[in-house]
């Protein structure tokens, strides 16, 4: 075998092994995102349990892709990546808010992931603000809209620094829509209470008197 020939077999056996790893890639970023997805929907059916599971599967896949990155850094610019990162740092996110009432430390996520995330825990805020309104839970959907106003309010008062995130803008534009749709919904919501209080307080007030007038 020449020389060339040497060259071109392990130029060709980089390049396979690099296409492999791009598809083992490919493979672990979406399944971290389904698993994260999958996190999501338990969190908002109760099943704490269950989304946790999923979350650890989750993290396990994006430790592989870190392993993968460490031997190909080109690929960190992969958008699979980054997107995998932040479907999962929603899902922690949003499980850290149930079960602790506070904001996770972003340690084990990319800070930018983190900061995109947030702009997405909006929208499934609303999704448990709504559920709470079904379950005439008001008072928890109230401390929900607080919760999305706390972190739209956090975004814009870093929008200077947060908008050099790709996305980010539109991220903010949607929050900002979905907090005041809500907005709505609980106003709606408490109107129909005071109406509820209104007529229960008169049917009562009319039942008194008729009772008073029979008694008489």
């Amino acid at each position: 075998m020449t020389r060339l020939e040497e060259i071109l077999r392990r130029a060709r056996e980089r390049l396979e092994a690099k296409e492999e790893a791009k598809r083992r890639l490919e493979e672990l970023t979406r399944g971290a995102r389904v698993r994260a997805k999958q996190s999501i929907l338990l969190l908002h059916r109760g099943e704490r349990g269950a989304a946790e599971e999923k979350l650890k599967e989750a993290r396990g896949l994006l430790e592989e892709v870190g392993g993968l990155l460490r031997e190909y850094p080109e690929f960190s610019a992969h958008g699979g990546v980054a997107a995998a990162w932040e479907e999962y740092a929603e899902a922690r996110i949003l499980k850290a808010l149930g079960e602790e009432g506070d904001f996770p430390l972003p340690l084990e996520v990319p800070l930018e992931s983190y900061l995109l995330a947030l702009g997405d825990v909006v929208g499934e805020l609303r999704r448990g603000v709504l559920d709470d309104l079904r379950e005439g839970n008001f008072e928890g959907a109230e401390e929900r809209l607080r919760r999305m106003e706390e972190i739209y309010d956090a975004l814009v008062s870093t929008e200077e620094a947060s908008l050099l995130l790709k996305g980010m803008r539109r991220k903010i534009d949607v929050a900002r829509g979905v907090i005041e749709a809500t907005r709505g919904d609980l106003a709606l919501e408490a109107g129909r209470r005071r109406l509820a209080r209104t007529i229960q307080e008169l049917m009562e007030r009319m039942g008194r008197e008729g009772h008073g007038e029979v008694q008489g």
